[in-house]
């Protein structure tokens, strides 16, 4: 995998361009670069959150997370991408069981598979990861190890405790809910085994040093950067993948020529790496 730069690009700075000093200003304090995001989205956050908790302008507010604790932790889980849910988009689990996994279990002979939920939020993507698994154990060789990654801690502290609101749950299929989460007071508690299955880290994915995966899920995050962005980060997945491997991306997105990644499409939303696309078996 390729080198990158281990701590956030400070965007230039144009003169009276506030929102551009808030961004060199948040990459300082929380190594978060936001100027990687689309603008619009960003800017109307920032500019909602300052007149909401600060004095209405960028500058003054950038200096009161500088100093407020628990304005930071508010400013983080706000501007940060945290929209998941168990089973969500269920489909896309349902060809992830029924067909990617059992093509990579081939595909790795005895070796245990490596998984990847990139940019996972508070979990829920895979907490779901590790109950497909266990729901066809029977059919792999061995349990697949699974990495979940996001780049704002507070995601992660909530990922490890692995509780999910009934709103979380809301599509979840309910036997399988009932089957690897217990129930407790206003929500789900993930079950000792898919604890188990799953380690969680901070990770900012363009500095990422992950590799050898099996599968990448990367579900409906790039869809908030701008499109030099996007094209880098799904570049860094496609090194991180194993010749063969899988990278899943949300039910609505694409890469547009994804051979100059090393990938092929073998469904709308599953790209696979080539190591020479003459001798990869076909996708059933």
């Amino acid at each position: 995998m390729p080198e990158t730069p281990a701590t956030p690009r400070k965007p230039a700075v144009a003169a009276g361009d506030d929102f551009e000093r808030f961004c060199t200003g948040i990459a300082d304090l929380v190594g978060i670069d936001l100027s990687l995001y689309k603008r619009k989205q960003m800017e109307r956050r920032a500019r909602g959150l300052a007149s909401r908790f600060g004095d209405g302008t960028l500058d003054g507010y950038l200096e009161l997370l500088r100093t407020d604790e628990d304005q930071l932790d508010k400013f983080m889980e706000r501007m940060t991408i945290t929209v998941s849910q168990l089973w969500r988009n269920n489909e896309i689990f349902e060809a992830i069981e029924k067909e990617v996994l059992p093509q990579l279990n081939r595909n790795a002979g005895v070796r245990r598979l490596h998984l990847w939920s990139a940019g996972c939020s508070y979990g829920a993507e895979p907490y779901t990861l590790a109950a497909v698994c266990l729901e066809i154990r029977d059919q792999l060789n061995r349990l697949p190890t699974i990495q979940g990654s996001d780049i704002n801690p507070h995601m992660i502290e909530r990922a490890k405790k692995g509780f999910y609101t009934d709103e979380d749950a809301r599509d979840a299929p309910k036997e399988l809910l009932e089957k690897y989460f217990d129930r407790v007071d206003d929500g789900w508690s993930a079950k000792s085994e898919l604890r188990q299955m799953i380690r969680f880290k901070v990770e900012d994915l363009f500095a990422a040093k992950t590799d050898g995966m099996d599968l990448i899920l990367f579900r409906n995050v790039a869809i908030h950067f701008e499109r030099e962005r996007r094209d880098r980060v799904h570049r860094i997945l496609s090194d991180a993948l194993l010749p063969g491997g899988m990278l899943v991306l949300g039910s609505t997105e694409m890469i547009v020529q994804p051979a100059e990644l090393g990938l092929e499409r073998v469904r709308p939303f599953v790209f696979r790496k080539l190591a020479d696309p003459l001798t990869q078996p076909d996708f059933p």
